[in-house]
Formats: structure tokens, sequence, C-alpha cells
């Protein structure tokens, strides 16, 4: 099965969907701040 990730979510930290998000595959891209940080 395949999941979205709808455009009222592109962008947003906000770990409000977490307890239903599907798989941990989800990572910060090298263009937005703080990527080196990111673990």
């Amino acid at each position: 099965m395949a999941y979205v990730i709808a455009e009222p979510c592109i962008g947003t930290k906000d770990n409000s969907c977490v307890e239903v998000c599907p798989v941990d595959c989800i990572h910060p891209t090298p263009d937005e701040p703080g990527y080196d940080a990111a673990e």
C-alpha cells in the first residue's frame, strides 16, 4: 500500500500525526535549515 504526504503536510514541522504515521520514512532534505544537525 502506498502512502501520500498531502499538500497540507508538506513543509510542516508538526508531530501531531506521529501516532498514526504508518512508516518511519520522513527525513530532512539538504536544503532544509538544520539539515546537518539532524540525526
